[in-house]
Formats: structure tokens, sequence, C-alpha cells
């Protein structure tokens, strides 16, 4: 697991810090939604105050864990060296496409999860991980937690960020929910648990987590606002005049869109500090 801190300090006590979550997006697919990746950026780039952002992976359609294993059996078994050279050169070409999309929100990202579309280089080296390492920010193969500590004056509090490109998903929306809640839930004091994969939007507010004393940090019971969040996608499901794999095996559509959290400090009646969060699923 990878771990990174952030330190915010907040103008005010009603200052905000938003936290947008989106991946899946398959840029070099035909099916690529253009038009509703341009209004996420633009809401990115439009909203105010400290703006994060967190992506989940599958930058571009090039390839799934299954076709890399099978030409990784072909390039053990003597394909020709210029062969594999070709392919680097191809999937770096759909990388330097996919980094031209994501530059205008580059500062904001804090980091990007694995996806299972993409590249593995001769290096070893990913399609992900060399956009994480042009740009400078975080890469993580596998889950990431996000520490980000809210302070105002002499007041500040934690929201903890898992992500993670996510695994499997569910046949219904139900299905899917559970997925989330099973594979995050042991994390407790998790407030914002982001996944993508499945190509569903939803924010799923649960109930929240209390935590006992540790006895050093606090001495009281606090509470732990929850929630899990299917990041969407940009890639369209079905689309006029062609035939695309979600049409061809039946999957049901793909929700396009990302999801935009909210976080501020909250000051209780018995003086005690926590931080606040909401979140929406919003569509393009």
């Amino acid at each position: 697991m990878n771990y990174l801190t952030k330190r915010i300090k907040l103008a005010s006590s009603s200052s905000k810090v938003t936290i947008f979550g989106f991946g899946d997006l398959h840029a070099d697919s035909p099916a690529f939604d253009a038009d509703g990746f341009n209004l996420f950026k633009d809401d990115v780039l439009t909203t105010e105050g400290p703006v994060y952002s967190i992506c989940m992976g599958d930058l571009v359609d090039f390839t799934n864990t299954r076709t890399r294993k099978t030409l990784e059996i072909a390039f053990g078994s003597g394909v020709v060296e210029s062969t594999r050279t070709d392919l680097d050169d191809f999937a770096d070409q759909k990388r330097l496409a996919a980094q031209e999309l994501l530059a205008p929100i580059a500062p904001t990202i804090l980091a990007v999860t694995e996806g299972n579309h993409g590249w593995t280089y001769e290096d070893n080296t990913t399609l992900d991980q060399r956009v994480a390492e042009g740009f400078g920010f975080d890469y993580a193969q596998g889950l990431i937690a996000i520490r980000l500590t809210l302070v105002c004056g002499k007041r500040q509090a934690n929201l903890h960020i898992l992500a993670h490109h996510g695994l499997g998903g569910g046949a219904s929306a139900g299905g899917d929910l559970n997925n989330l809640l099973r594979k995050f839930g042991p994390y407790a004091n998790c407030n914002i648990a982001l996944s993508g994969h499945t190509h569903r939007l939803y924010v799923h507010h649960d109930n929240p987590s209390l935590l006992l004393p540790d006895g050093a940090t606090y001495n009281y019971t606090k509470q732990a606002d929850r929630h899990y969040a299917r990041t969407g996608s940009f890639v369209r499901g079905y689309i006029p005049g062609a035939t695309t794999y979600v049409e061809r095996t039946l999957l049901p559509p793909t929700s396009l869109g990302y999801v935009k959290f909210t976080a501020k400090l909250h000051r209780d009646r018995r003086d005690h500090t926590s931080v606040r969060v909401s979140g929406q699923a919003i569509e393009v």
C-alpha cells in the first residue's frame, strides 16, 4: 500500500476542500466522451478553494490484463525484438495523448492508481506510471491511502481517503456496492473510498464509524463520516453506428461522469474538531 500525506491550511473555519474522483477514460477508444471529459475538466478548473483530484487509472483502452499476459508469453517464446519495440512506441503515442488531456488539471492530481487497461514496457514500467512520473504526482500499483490534514489556526483534523482502480464488481447495483463495502469496510477511519473499473457512478453515504479513545491524540469517542464511491467513466457503452464490447457482451450501459466531495472542519458543542464530508455523483 502506498501512503501520501498532505497538510492543507484553510483561510477560515468555513473554508472547504474539494476532492474529485475520476478515471476509466479509455481516451484512445472511439467511444471516448471528449465533451463529457471537458465538462469534468472545467468543473475542476473553476472550483474555488483548495482543489484536488485522484485518478482511478485506465487512461487508455489499449490492451487489458489478459492481452498483456498473452503478449508476455509471446515475447518469452522468441518474438523478434523489433516487435516489442514497435509496441512500446505505439503505447507511448497513446501515453502522450493521455498526458495532453490531463495536462490542464495535472496540478490538482494527487495520485493515479494502476488500471487493468494500459501497457507494460520492456523496462517493466507501466503507461499509468510514466504518466504519473511525467507530471510528478504519486502512482500506486494497487491501493493508495491519502491523509489530508486540514488546518485552521490551532484547530486541525484528518481526512482519510483510500483509492484503488477496482477489482470485480457485481451484476446488479446492489452487488456492486456490496463489493465496495466488503473490500473497504475493514478500514474503520476511512472517510472516502474511491474505486473505478465497473464504469458505474454513485456515492453511498454509509453509517458513520465510531472510534474509541486512543489515549494519546484524543480522549473521547470520535465519529467518522464514511463514503463509498464508484467514479464512473468517460467511455460510452453504446454508440450509434458501431458495435462496442459493452453491446456485444450485453453489459449494462456505462455511467458517464465523476464524483465530487467537499470537506470542512467541524467544531461541535464540546469543542471537538473533526472533518465533515459530503459527496455527489455528477453525470455528464
